[in-house]
Formats: structure tokens, sequence, C-alpha cells
């Protein structure tokens, strides 16, 4: 798989004022940081960077960060920060990493089919829809998927059914529901309280 690229400038300014200077410009802060290395502070269009990235993958991708006269390194996106009312990118915060590095990182889990429960009249229920993933960086995978065609009324898929991707492992409690799907025929509704403690069980 080739790498991703993406181009940033040298920042040299900071403060509330200068972001929100950038910010008018469709420019977004960042710093660059990892490895032991100086931090560096960055600035670049934060539209060109949502193009950069992995469509799949979006803020997991891992790619090729050139600070233009400084150092070129390899990253993910550890954190993003949004403005609340435009929606836009304020500040980015770029970890310096190696190929052959694991990091724990939040990968979208998603299921498809149309379970035996659900086919029988039962109600399925995705309690979650995001997996803490430990993963090496140039595999991070873009989403789990599950086919919950077998599952039947009463059935709970918990996160120890779930076979995660090659170089990768879910850092959750095998124990955790992920999917409750309800019975068939019940006399009244069960409340969310009700089946989270029953998948507990």
């Amino acid at each position: 798989m080739e790498i991703r690229k993406f181009k940033v400038s040298h920042r040299t300014k900071s403060g509330k004022n200068y972001s929100h200077q950038l910010q008018r410009q469709g420019k977004a802060s960042g710093i660059l940081y990892g490895k032991k290395k100086d931090p560096v502070k960055v600035e670049f269009d934060a539209l060109e960077l949502i193009k950069a990235l992995d469509p799949a993958r979006k803020r997991n991708t891992y790619f090729e960060l050139e600070v233009e006269g400084i150092e070129t390194s390899n990253v993910i996106i550890r954190e993003i920060q949004m403005d609340s009312l435009t929606g836009r990118i304020k500040h980015v915060d770029f970890l310096r990493v190696n190929n052959n590095d694991k990091v724990l990182i939040n990968v979208p889990f998603k299921i498809y089919g149309r379970s035996e429960g659900v086919r029988l009249g039962g109600k399925l229920r995705q309690v979650i829809r995001e997996l803490p993933v430990k993963a090496q960086v140039d595999s991070i995978p873009a989403s789990i998927e599950y086919d919950v065609t077998p599952l039947g009324a009463g059935a709970i898929l918990r996160i120890g059914d779930i076979n995660p991707p090659e170089n990768s492992e879910i850092v959750m409690d095998t124990r955790q529901a992920v999917v409750i799907i309800s019975s068939v025929g019940t006399k009244k509704e069960q409340t969310e309280e009700e089946a989270e403690e029953e998948a507990k069980a």
C-alpha cells in the first residue's frame, strides 16, 4: 500500500488571535511531536488535509507529513479539535510513528445481514459503534464488520465473539455486549437499562 503524503508549513506564531486569523483564511494550526524529538508547530489548509486522508480510514490514516524546510515524518493523527459552530478543523496533533509501531485507536464497528431473530419478529440493538483497537500503524483497519445473520432471538453478540483483523486486537472486556437481539413475543419492550443488565449477566 502506497503511503499518502501531506505538506504543511512551519508555524512561527501562536495564540488565540493568530488561530482566529488562520481560521478566517481556511487554515488550521497543528503540532508534530513524538519519538523523543522536539515538537514542531505547523499550519496548513484544513480542506487539503481532509482530501489527503484515506476516504475509508479518515482520521485513522497513516501518512507522510512534510514540514516544509524542517523535516519529513510518518504520522498518524492523535487528536483533532473542531470549531463547534462551523464544524471546521481548528487544530490537529500529529504523532510521529514508525511503520511497525502499534497504537490504540477507535475503529468503526459495522454490522450487516438480517439476523434470524429479527426475521422472526425480534428487534436488534447495536450497543457499540466504535471499538478500541490496538493495531500496527501501517495496517489500521478502516472498520471491523460482523455478519449478524445467524443471530437468533435472545442472542447477544459479545466482544469475545468478534475476530479482529490481522495485526490488531480489540482492547475491551470480552464479555461486553455489542449487539443484542430481543426475544420474540415478549409482553413488553425492555428498557435500554434492562437490556444492558441482561447483557452483562
